[in-house]
């Protein structure tokens, strides 16, 4: 675990034209960190792809950002976890919000017209925009992050990754695949497989979805889990990725 103590600051990842988005932090081993990243030009923006950089000596020099995965969709949200046997499990998730020009009137930058083409690349329009094209990802390393595994999917998939427990599951919450609630998920096989073992209850927007996102629990102590969350507009709802089918 990273211990937060003697703060310095530095700069992992600094590219012209770029921003580094929602990063997640992991230690692999000894002094070895892995720090991932959205990077992208805008907040919401399809170029989006998932980086990794990586430190040797605790932070104090970064190498130079790569690319674990890249899709037609805007990739967002990595983050990072080092399992007790080393393996490293990366998620994030795939978003559609670029293609809505509506989305404009929250944030007027949103859409550019040459995403055009990579949406009808898609068959994506803003009448087929909707969660079912959203979905949460999963990626393994077993050789400190250097080569991944190819992604599957995951059930639920937001702006926090799983967390693992003590006894080696990984837990992970997120919008469910009913109203009104937000679903538990654990996974025995370091995101192989999930299973529902639960559900959180919480307010919902005038469509019927939870307001509840951006969420994540961590385990305080063995059976003792602390989950937060964010809660937004009624009208922001529906941007949350739904469980997969």
């Amino acid at each position: 675990m990273l211990k937060a103590e003697n703060f310095e600051h530095a700069i992992v990842a600094s590219r012209p034209d770029q921003m580094y988005g929602w990063p997640g932090i992991t230690r692999v081993q000894g002094q070895e960190i892995l720090v991932s990243a959205s990077e992208r030009k805008y907040h919401v923006d399809p170029v989006g792809r998932e980086v990794v950089v990586r430190s040797a000596d605790g932070g104090q020099t970064w190498g130079l950002p790569y690319e674990v995965h890249d899709s037609e969709l805007d990739d967002r949200d990595a983050n990072l976890l080092t399992m007790a046997d080393g393996t490293i499990i990366l998620t994030w998730f795939t978003s559609t919000a670029f293609l809505i020009p509506v989305n404009a009137g929250h944030y007027p930058e949103l859409w550019q017209q040459q995403w055009a083409a990579r949406a009808e690349r898609q068959g994506l329009t803003e009448a087929t925009c909707t969660c079912g094209w959203e979905a949460g990802w999963l990626m393994r390393s077993t050789d400190g992050g250097r080569i991944w595994a190819p992604p599957h999917q995951t059930p639920v998939g937001q702006h926090a990754g799983p967390s693992v427990l003590s006894d080696g599951r990984l837990i992970y919450i997120g919008c469910g695949t009913r109203e009104p609630f937000t679903s538990v998920w654990e996974s025995m096989d370091k995101g192989d497989t999930w299973q529902q073992i639960g559900e959180v209850l919480g307010p919902v927007g005038k469509s019927g979805q939870p307001v509840m996102n951006e969420n994540h629990v961590l385990e305080l102590r063995p059976g003792h889990l602390l989950a937060m969350f964010r809660t937004q507009p009624s009208s922001l709802s529906e941007n949350c990725p739904r469980a997969s089918k």
